[in-house]
């Protein structure tokens, strides 16, 4: 099951009607795709003395066609945790994800190398480049933590 067919079924899934005046400024924004990334990392309830540091548990990406505002591409793989890798019950809470899902995972870096076959099989399928200033494609999570701090740590 794809995540948005998952997301549409536990019912978070939410469309937004934009006024016809945010349309038109919103269709001219500069970016053809925008690949949207959203980690899932191990984490512990705000009690717990055993916490540790976050570690990708799921490597979600879809590739969003702007202009035709839809998904055409999607990409997920459940990463096995290496620092503490048995889940908490809260974690699994929280996430949706279970212990078997991530003991059958790949490691991290198994992860990055099927992500960017993935991300380079999509730029040839739809022409994208990130090679100039003027590529048509971006990337969007939800914040910083993602990129700038989840798979920053775990790159270290």
């Amino acid at each position: 099951m794809s995540t948005l067919d998952l997301a549409r079924q536990l019912n978070a899934v939410e469309t937004i009607c934009v006024k016809r005046e945010l349309q038109t400024r919103c269709a001219s924004q500069p970016f053809d795709y925008i690949f949207v990334l959203d980690f899932e990392a191990t984490c512990w309830d705000r009690l717990d003395k055993d916490r540790g540091y976050s570690e990708i548990i799921e490597f979600p990406c879809v590739l969003y066609y702007v202009k035709k505002e839809n998904i055409v591409a999607e990409f997920q793989e459940y990463v096995m945790p290496i620092e503490k890798p048995r889940l908490t019950a809260f974690c699994t809470e929280l996430t949706g994800i279970s212990q078997k899902q991530v003991d059958n995972g790949c490691p991290l870096g198994t992860c990055l190398m099927l992500f960017r076959q993935w991300l380079n099989k999509q730029m040839i399928k739809f022409g994208i480049t990130m090679e100039t200033p003027y590529s048509k494609c971006t990337f969007a999570t939800w914040s910083d933590w993602d990129l700038g701090v989840c798979l920053r740590n775990e790159c270290r």
